[in-house]
């Protein structure tokens, strides 16, 4: 199984560490980069094109949110844990319109943070099940479709 690539990017060094150490504990995740503000979150996912990406709300240059609306229309965009102290109901509600993975309120706990990653995994996995399924679909048309074409040719034969 390939490493699940993970981005931190918080402004507050204690908040970031603490999201590493919790994702370091968990096999199969990389930290490959921990980002102090919006700009260099920005450059960080562009570079080392995470899978995830634990973002804080309010940081410097750039907030959180905008990244993650930066992102929203790329087509291998990474998914986004927003990480915030912020209560406001609107910033949540747009954040899942945004499709973004959760929101993890400040303080939180390590179980917080290992859930994220598991409800990551979740989605992933039942992205896996739809390509799984729309490709047997597509096999079963396309068997579907030879099929017909040999009935066809059989019956122009037989009415020969």
């Amino acid at each position: 199984m390939e490493n699940l690539k993970i981005i931190i990017a918080d402004d507050m060094d204690i908040i970031s560490e603490r999201i590493k150490n919790i994702i370091e504990k968990r096999e199969n995740t990389e930290i490959v980069g921990i980002a102090k503000d919006g700009e260099e979150e920005k450059k960080m996912i562009i570079e080392k094109t995470p899978d995830l990406v634990f973002t804080d709300n309010q940081m410097p240059k750039i907030n959180g949110v905008d990244v993650i609306k930066e992102f929203l229309n790329l087509e291998n965009r990474p998914y986004f844990v927003l990480v915030t102290g912020d209560r406001d109901i609107e910033i949540m509600r747009n954040m899942y319109e945004y499709k973004v993975v959760t929101i993890i309120n400040k303080p939180f706990e390590d179980k917080d943070v290992i859930q994220a990653i598991n409800e990551y995994m979740a989605i992933k996995e039942n992205q896996v099940k739809e390509e799984i399924e729309t490709k047997n679909i597509v096999k079963i048309e396309n068997t579907k479709q030879s099929l017909w074409e040999k009935i066809k040719k059989f019956f122009l034969r037989i009415n020969k």
